[in-house]
């Protein structure tokens, strides 16, 4: 796990850094961009795509002078691939580059990776190094993926293009004003028509739930369709990378963990109808999975939830998977006894020496088994207590 603890550390570092220059450029504190385009060294090339945009607009000119492909369609490639890795909130670690002419060890072969999604690679030439050919070819596509036509074309529709308001354009005030209304009457009809229909649906079928059960999930699933909806059209709105990267992290942790609310209340649901059916039937197993499968839900539930939220803050899921492997095996070292309950309780479910139900005498402990769980079996005694 040490070895994880450093990139996990830049990650946090960079948000910082991302809320600092929020604050800088809230306050008009920009750093002067330099004379001219230098692409000597692969961290000089990567960083001429961003240092142009001055008060009068972004020079395309210069922006688009370290960049490979046909000349004619260099700046406008140029300007579509910061859209787009603005959009999308990508930080270029720029700074993570060699400013060596020779690419360093790790450029050995000629290129480097500058993001990896969208996946962008720096090329060496005769004449430096360029942002890659193969790369700006795939810009259009990545473009047309990232903005909705919808949005360009409101872009080009709302008059007045050239008003600001605290540094932001009148179209992207109207698109925003709108996402946020979408989003809340979206949520609002998931809230009120969607998620309230479940309780007649659930009794057409002759299932019966809990219906307090059933409203709990009414409002994390509207505040899942809000964060979709934002998550959607966030991208739409061209905002500079300092907004988009922090409102990107912001949204997608809420889209995260309200769905894994609504996975958490929706498995009690079905854990509640479960029970109900269970009750019809004579045999006991049916009463002892429910429980078991409820706690296994809601244990996959919270794991795919945490990867997903470290995804969202940007921590590589599957290097921390592997990384974690070493420490697992040291884990389960120290499990052991845990896992002999595991496979005592399967021997159990298996040769069924007891119910759900039964009144058992074990180990001095005497009373009726409430619930058979994984790791252990609840009894409640004569006395009332569990053990």
């Amino acid at each position: 796990m040490s070895i994880l603890r450093p990139s996990l550390v830049a990650r946090v570092l960079s948000r910082l850094r991302s809320l600092l220059l929020l604050a800088l450029v809230a306050c008009g504190a920009t750093s002067p961009p330099p004379a001219d385009p230098d692409c000597s060294t692969p961290r000089r090339a990567a960083d001429s795509l961003f240092v142009w945009q001055t008060p009068a607009g972004f020079d395309l000119a210069k922006a688009s002078a370290c960049v490979a492909g046909p000349v004619d369609q260099r700046a406008a490639r140029a300007a579509q691939l910061k859209a787009v890795l603005d959009a999308r909130g990508v930080w270029a670690p720029v700074a993570s580059l060699p400013d060596d002419p020779s690419g360093g060890p790790e450029g050995a072969e000629g290129r480097l990776q500058l993001t990896e999604d969208p996946p962008v690679w720096l090329a060496r030439s005769a004449s430096g190094w360029r942002y890659a050919a193969d790369t700006m070819a795939q810009v259009p596509q990545w473009h047309a993926e990232t903005f909705s036509p919808l949005a360009l074309a409101l872009q080009q529709a709302v008059p007045g293009l050239g008003f600001q308001i605290g540094g932001f354009a009148a179209w992207q005030l109207v698109f925003g004003a709108a996402l946020i209304v979408l989003g809340l009457g979206l949520s609002a009809v998931v809230q009120q028509v969607v998620v309230r229909r479940a309780i007649p649906l659930v009794t057409r079928f002759n299932v019966s739930a809990d219906p307090t059960l059933l409203r709990r999930i009414d409002t994390p699933a509207s505040w899942s369709v809000l964060f979709a909806t934002w998550s959607w059209g966030l991208p739409q709105l061209q905002l500079p990378i300092v907004w988009s990267s922090t409102l990107t992290v912001l949204v997608a942790l809420g889209l995260r963990l309200s769905l894994v609310v609504v996975g958490f209340r929706a498995i009690d649901v079905f854990a509640d109808v479960g029970h109900r059916l269970a009750a019809r039937t004579d045999n006991k197993l049916d009463d002892q999975l429910i429980p078991l499968l409820r706690s296994t839900g809601k244990t996959l539930a919270l794991t795919i939830g945490a990867f997903a939220v470290l995804q969202a803050v940007g921590v590589d899921v599957w290097k921390l998977v592997a990384g974690a492997s070493v420490g697992g095996i040291i884990i389960g070292l120290a499990a052991q006894d845990s896992m002999k309950n595991f496979f005592g309780s399967l021997n159990v479910f298996v040769d069924q020496p007891f119910q759900v139900g039964d009144w058992i005498v074990v180990g001095g402990v005497e009373g009726t088994v409430e619930e058979v769980g994984f790791r252990s079996t609840r009894v409640r005694t004569f006395y009332n207590s569990q053990v």
